[in-house]
């Protein structure tokens, strides 16, 4: 017997351990590529994604600046709005007043009137 028959038993599992060994780093290397796929698809919709975010957050800013615009603009039309209401109330009240005066004056005007033509008839009588 001796060692040739030890050697070709530890040859044939060191064969065998290196298929195993060999197996699984097949495996694994499926998984690898299987992970850097996932990977690669992940930083493609990351980017797609960033694209977006950016698109957006540049459309939201514009967005913002109109709304801001407008209710600047609204703020005063309402301000010059309130301005006109309150001149139109003022000429109104003036006007009132000058009609006021007027009839006034008119009321007097035909009140001495009617004096003159009473001490004129009243002459004549």
């Amino acid at each position: 017997s001796g060692p040739g028959p030890a050697l070709r038993g530890y040859s044939a599992e060191l064969r065998d351990g290196l298929a195993e060994l060999r197996a699984r780093r097949e495996e694994l290397s499926g998984r690898i590529q299987e992970q850097e796929a996932e990977r690669s698809r992940l930083q493609r919709r990351i980017w797609a994604l960033t694209e977006r975010l950016a698109g957006t957050s540049e459309s939201l800013a514009r967005d913002l600046a109109a709304r801001a615009e407008l209710d600047r603009t609204i703020a005063e039309t309402e301000v010059a709005y309130g301005q006109i209401l309150e001149s139109s109330q003022t000429l109104l009240d003036t006007l009132e007043e000058e009609l006021g005066n007027a009839g006034k004056a008119s009321e007097q005007q035909c009140t001495s009137k009617e004096r003159e033509k009473q001490a004129h008839e009243q002459k004549r009588s």
